[in-house]
């Protein structure tokens, strides 16, 4: 490959937005960038859900009751990062050839586990939250570590 070609190439890749990086169907993502961008949501919001129990535990230590925007706040953050993970997934899984069908199902299952995870009684809950909270780490892991198809499939070229 020229440098030329090269340079083209990272142009085009450079060139895609910040919409179409994470709220788009279209197209294919490898690995690598399946990585990255999945570990960039985890990491943002970590730090939200982070400081929002630091809200949480200072209500606890003062010995009054957390109020209620910060548990609806904590299931915004959740929902908020199943969005793009809906997208990178599906991109994802067009990587591997097939369609957004897994991804459908898993978004539910993330939806089941936020709200189990804002439920009013958490406890009753923390069976089925460790349930699909494994199968969501399964799901990723294969979406991970699956090789791509290395020739042009029906959702575009390879990375």
């Amino acid at each position: 490959m020229t440098n030329e070609m090269m340079k083209n190439e990272m142009t085009e890749i450079n060139s895609e937005t910040l919409f179409e990086k994470f709220f788009t169907t279209t197209g294919r993502i490898g690995r690598m960038t399946f990585f990255k961008r999945t570990f960039m949501i985890g990491l943002i919001e970590f730090f939200a859900l982070f400081c929002i129990g630091i809200v949480s535990s200072i209500h606890e230590v003062a010995g009054t009751e957390t109020p209620m925007w910060v548990n609806a706040l904590n299931a915004v953050v959740i929902f908020a990062a199943l969005i793009p993970g809906y997208f990178l997934n599906t991109k994802r899984l067009h990587d591997i050839g097939k369609d957004s069908t897994l991804a459908k199902i898993f978004l539910g299952i993330g939806i089941l586990s936020a709200i189990h995870t804002v439920a009013i009684a958490p406890v009753l809950m923390s069976i089925p939250l460790i349930i699909e909270n494994v199968v969501l780490i399964g799901f990723t892991l294969y979406l991970l570590f699956t090789r791509g198809d290395e020739n042009a499939n029906e959702y575009g070229n390879a990375q």
